[in-house]
């Protein structure tokens, strides 16, 4: 039931971004025209370019070619590249994947500890100090922050590179591992910030429960309540990570642009430079998908965590 009603949902904010696409303000025959031509000619090299992108045609045709199209799976062409979209998002998944997958495991090593820690030593320095760090760091916007960490390490001691995947076209895991340093540094420290104060708001809660003083009582060691209470938590951990990914998405947008990472964020920033409908869509039908399936996975995550949510269902 869950599946049919994503799909249903899907279906509604596809027809929701064309519809907003189409109302933004410009021409994307515009940009495709030399900015030297001279005016009566600009005027009939946008008129072709128009009709040549199906643009000429009214609205609610140019709807229904496009959502035919989607419902077999094609997304169209980019209006700039004439690269289908799809094998376009496909081509810069990879990067944005790793970059954000990488950013999430490192942010959540470094939040897990830190948070059961706070909790455990509540009220405390140690306590003190990791709320104060976390407020600080959510509080810095990850364009400063990246922009900040270009100028320290790659312009200041240049000990690692300002852009890109690699020094050189060649694939090199060691220079890919180098250039991940910086952008995946950003989106992790904000992904600690954000789930340590969850982890230790969590850890609170069910460390001053009953059970917890009945396994103590019963002889269990600090680490082993410890552990207990951590896998209670969980649940709540899990709708907030699966409702942050998406969020997350919008960080690595801005830290893909700064570090010229050449992912799906970099690609859609230079699709609405130009507008590139097609491609802005794709990317905005990638972004509800993405949702959809976080949900998705959240629910089945819960039965994993809690069996007694799958039992209840």
């Amino acid at each position: 039931m869950r599946l049919v009603s994503s799909v249903g949902v899907f279906l509604i904010i596809a027809v929701g971004l064309f519809v907003l696409v189409r109302l933004a303000p410009g021409d994307p025959a515009e940009t495709l025209v030399p900015i030297d031509a001279a005016p009566g000619q600009r005027e009939e090299l946008v008129k072709a370019a128009r009709e040549q992108l199906g643009l000429d045609k009214p609205v609610p045709v140019q709807f229904v070619l496009w959502f035919g199209s989607l419902l077999k799976g094609d997304l169209g062409y980019s209006f700039s590249t004439h690269q289908a979209v799809g094998q376009l998002l496909l081509d810069r998944l990879g990067p944005t994947v790793l970059l954000m997958g990488s950013a999430l495991v490192l942010g959540l090593l470094i939040a897990i500890p830190v948070g059961i820690i706070a909790a455990v030593r509540r009220d405390t320095f140690v306590d003190a100090a990791a709320g104060t760090v976390s407020v600080i760091a959510l509080a810095i916007p990850s364009f400063f922050l990246a922009m900040l960490g270009i100028y320290v390490f790659a312009v200041k001691l240049r000990v690692l590179p300002s852009a890109g995947m690699y020094f050189s076209g060649e694939s090199d895991v060691g220079d890919l591992l180098y250039h991940l340093i910086l952008p995946v540094s950003v989106l992790a420290l904000a992904v600690a910030a954000a789930f340590t104060r969850y982890i230790r708001s969590g850890m609170l809660e069910q460390l001053g429960q009953d059970y917890i003083r009945a396994i103590v009582a019963k002889g269990a060691g600090p680490f082993r309540a410890t552990m207990h209470a951590f896998r209670n938590s969980l649940i709540p951990l899990v709708t907030v990570l699966a409702l942050y990914i998406p969020a997350f998405l919008s960080g690595a947008v801005v830290v893909e642009q700064i570090f010229s990472w050449p992912g799906m964020g970099q690609m859609a920033v230079n699709a609405l430079i130009v507008r590139d409908y097609p491609v802005i869509t794709g990317f905005g039908l990638y972004v509800a998908v993405l949702v959809l399936i976080c949900n998705l996975l959240a629910d089945v995550l819960y039965t994993v965590v809690d069996p007694r949510v799958r039992t209840a269902r």
